[in-house]
């Protein structure tokens, strides 16, 4: 994670919302194992419109446009089996994918971007859709990692700052959110790889 506001973002999918949550309401989230949270406890997730939840950003990217970090509070569990549970949360804020930067402050922390590195380009793949571009890697759909790039101009030669990151695997699946602005360096090396 990195920024001036710490921000822990668990995915939860949330195949019941079928439009953009509203602060204050409540909604029915699906959450896979291992899930830890108590009642009345706040947490953030990654709200995905329908299709991209399903088929990721790669599939349908003006879906980025459509997404939020919700900050959220458990209100109950409605079922809880071995690998999945059924839970209410009440949505206490909002923060759309596309206001992520003006939310946080910006850093120049290198070692966020480091993990990107000429093993991870040579068997990735990248999407660009106005101002993001959307990188992606994964294992069989088992295990992967992604980035999302923002560009101050639409479709700018070269993106200028990272503002999601996240990993999943077979235990758990996290997001962390920031404002990162990519150095002259780094954003050369974006570019050479979004040029393969």
């Amino acid at each position: 994670m990195w920024s001036a506001r710490r921000c822990n973002v668990w995915v939860i999918q949330s195949p019941f919302l079928e439009t953009t949550p509203v602060a204050g309401k409540s909604y029915i989230a699906f959450v896979q194992h291992p899930f830890m949270a108590r009642k009345s406890e706040h947490f953030w997730f990654l709200f995905q419109p329908p299709f991209s939840l399903i088929n990721g950003w790669d599939e349908c990217p003006e879906e980025i446009y459509g997404s939020h970090l919700l900050h959220v509070m458990l209100d109950r569990v409605l079922l809880r089996e071995d690998k999945f549970a059924l839970i209410v949360v009440t949505v206490q804020e909002m923060i759309s994918v596309p206001a992520i930067h003006e939310h946080f402050s910006e850093t120049t922390n290198a070692s966020v971007f480091a993990k990107f590195d000429h093993e991870f380009a040579r068997r990735s793949a990248w999407v660009r859709w106005l101002h993001y571009v959307y990188v992606y890697w994964n294992l069989e759909s088992d295990v992967g990692v992604w980035w999302l790039f923002r560009q101050d101009q639409p479709l700018a030669h070269e993106p200028a700052r990272l503002v999601l990151q996240g990993h999943w695997g077979w235990h758990d699946s996290l997001v962390w959110a920031g404002n990162q602005r990519l150095s002259a360096d780094e954003a050369a090396h974006l570019h050479s790889f979004m040029l393969r």
